[in-house]
């Protein structure tokens, strides 16, 4: 079992597909790291990768205004970003920074989309832990944690 397999079964983005859907998933998968100050994407980037942050501290800044970025969210080790490469029209709509260290899983969406079309169920799968996610931050920010 590759490491990126080992990798998968830790976080809940994949909780819900079976193990030949995980080792397919896997395949798409490449695990890297970068530094502080690191800029994964800004808003307005074709967003072509979803990450995983394995380890480390990611902040999220969104363009408003005049008052240019503004950190709007934190995210930690386990969490999911750059979903917007999951949605048409596949552009970022914030920046990521590293803040410590990371290491991040990094997924190729483009063959990711392509194995939705292949097999639904992988979609559909992915799609809920992704919405699950998404709902959590919304609510987090809500309350303002």
């Amino acid at each position: 079992m590759s490491n990126k397999h080992k990798l998968c079964h830790e976080y809940p983005v994949f909780s819900d597909l079976n193990e030949e859907q995980m080792r397919i998933v896997a395949e798409l998968c490449r695990e890297e790291c970068f530094y502080p100050e690191y800029t994964l994407f800004e808003d307005g980037e074709t967003a072509t990768k979803m990450y995983v942050l394995v380890d480390g501290l990611i902040e999220v800044f969104f363009a408003i205004g005049e008052e240019g970025l503004v950190k709007v969210d934190r995210i930690g080790s386990g969490d999911i970003f750059g979903c917007s490469a999951l949605v048409s029209p596949y552009v970022h709509m914030a920046t990521a920074r590293a803040v410590t260290k990371i290491e991040v899983l990094e997924i190729d969406t483009i063959a990711l989309r392509a194995l939705f079309k292949e097999d639904p169920r992988i979609a559909v799968a992915i799609q809920k832990q992704v919405i699950q996610c998404l709902l959590a931050r919304i609510v987090d920010l809500r309350l303002g944690l």
